[in-house]
């Protein structure tokens, strides 16, 4: 438990042990110690679902009028952007117009994930485009200038989550969640998985293949093979 006393997840502790593991093997190599305890104790993480929103919950809350309250619509159209790049939110929250490139006319994303440290290219579509020119007329541009609105991941969550009940969603929906989306909305229109794999800086096409196992058009295309 942690210390307010709150349940914590299998995969969250392994988390932090994966953590304190890189600690004793530092130390190990730094000579302080010479034996892991990680080497009789095996991680397993507890397989889960990765949430995410259909094309016609997407629409729920992009059609929403949140004209009367700045803070909501921001969140909203922060959220909305991630579901069209997939990119997270310790990226997200810092990009600025100097990661737009061009190529043959088209602009893409171009950063260093925060994550990982691997350079990531991502297309953008004329939705993502929309947002980031709404938000660049609101100020004397600067291309120093953020993508997107400022505001703290742990507000953003709170908000997120307020919106999607004004759109009569009933899914625990976080920036996460955007990710989650665009993935499987990707490869449910046929995005080649590696593509995929690409544009959320996947190291190993293992974890991307996690969107692909049970889309529910792989299996109502499936379905129609059943005769009885």
């Amino acid at each position: 438990r942690s210390p307010l006393g709150q349940s914590i997840q299998r995969n969250t502790v392994n988390h932090h042990h994966r953590r304190l593991r890189v600690i004793i093997n530092r130390a190990i190599k730094d000579g302080i110690i010479h034996n892991s305890p990680y080497n009789s104790f095996k991680l397993k993480n507890t397989k889960t679902d990765r949430t995410y929103l259909t094309e016609e919950e997407i629409s729920a809350i992009v059609d929403l009028d949140l004209s009367n309250n700045q803070s909501l619509e921001r969140v909203r159209d922060i959220f909305f952007f991630a579901c069209n790049t997939g990119v997270r939110w310790s990226d997200s929250s810092v990009l600025t117009h100097h990661n737009i490139e061009l190529y043959e006319g088209k602009k893409y994303l171009r950063f260093q994930m925060k994550k990982t440290q691997d350079p990531v290219a991502v297309p953008l579509t004329q939705d993502a485009l929309d947002i980031i020119e709404k938000y660049k007329a609101e100020k004397n541009f600067s291309k120093d200038d953020k993508l997107l609105p400022k505001i703290s991941g742990q507000k953003f969550n709170n908000y997120i989550k307020h919106v999607a009940e004004l759109a009569g969603l009933y899914k625990t929906v976080t920036h996460h969640v955007a990710r989650h989306t665009f993935a499987t909305v990707a490869l449910m229109n046929d995005m080649p998985i590696h593509v995929v794999q690409k544009i959320l800086g996947h190291t190993k096409l293992e974890t991307t293949q996690i969107y692909a196992k049970t889309l529910p058009k792989t299996l109502f295309v499936e379905m129609e093979k059943f005769k009885l």
